[in-house]
């Protein structure tokens, strides 16, 4: 009723849709599966929340679906803390397909070009005055801590804490929009 209320009915709606594949049809049981549908959510969770603020204009689409796509890329860090479990689950996620080895070199490519592709989008749009090169250069910093704990810290309470730095880099980038918009 409230997403009714608000104007943004399609988009819960389609993020329960996504929700119940995800969790009642088994897509979460495939890393490809998973990563993908998380990011359709993300979108659909950024679209009816800037809809609920502003109008959706172009600017907004670039952020949510820059924002959807990093995060299909980076998703798989929330898998590593847990291989073990996910195996007796019968869950097929990006470290049990592709090895750990793989999975945090992937990792690790990822997080060291995705700063450069965000400021790229998404920060130099705003121009180059302190704010959004401070944004910047606090993601690309965090974006590297990320990538190296990825590759060289390995247990699975250090892979825990990495993958809290990657929901902070997200939550600066959501941050970031409002204040760059």
């Amino acid at each position: 009723m409230l997403a009714l209320v608000l104007g943004v009915l399609v988009w819960a709606l389609l993020w329960q849709l996504l929700c119940t594949i995800n969790n009642f049809c088994g897509v979460d049981r495939h890393w490809l599966g998973k990563n993908l549908i998380v990011g359709v959510e993300v979108v659909a969770q950024l679209t009816a929340a800037w809809q609920i603020a502003a109008p959706l204009t172009p600017a907004a689409w670039r952020w949510i679906c820059s924002l959807a796509v990093a995060v299909i890329l980076v998703i798989g860090v929330q898998d590593l803390p847990d291989v073990a479990g996910d195996r007796l689950r019968g869950r097929r996620t990006l470290p049990i397909a592709l090895g750990d080895t793989a999975t945090r070199a992937y990792l690790c490519l990822v997080f060291t070009a995705l700063p450069l592709v965000l400021n790229v989008v998404l920060i130099v749009p705003a121009g180059l005055n302190w704010w959004p090169v401070t944004v910047g250069t606090t993601l690309t910093a965090l974006s590297f801590v990320v990538a190296t704990r990825a590759l060289l810290l390995r247990t699975p309470a250090q892979d825990r804490r990495t993958y809290r730095l990657t929901e902070l880099m997200y939550t600066l980038l959501l941050a970031t929009s409002i204040t760059l918009l």
